[in-house]
């Protein structure tokens, strides 16, 4: 049990990085707004700090979902880093 718990902790720290790169870049986030699953994905996020401040624990569903969210938003920023580099080099 203890291998999840730290797991979904690095998952969350994950998330939580990524919500500090929505700060610093709006159109990641317009990137992120565009994905049909949005919502979910922001939910996800706002699960993720409340589950660090100790304000939520997480069953087997709830730990799933933010693994999935945090693999939904790597992927988007990936794509994005893509794209910004494509219009840097033009």
């Amino acid at each position: 049990m203890l291998v999840v718990s730290q797991s979904i902790t690095k998952v969350c720290e994950q998330l939580i990085e990524l919500k500090d790169q929505f700060e610093e870049n709006e159109d990641l986030v317009e990137a992120v707004f565009g994905n049909d699953n949005a919502e979910d994905l922001l939910i996800a996020i706002g699960m993720a700090v409340a589950y660090t401040e100790g304000a939520i624990t997480l069953n087997n569903t709830g730990e799933s979902h933010l693994k999935t969210a945090l693999e939904e938003l790597n992927q988007i920023s990936e794509e994005f880093a893509e794209t910004d580099e494509e219009d840097d080099d033009e």
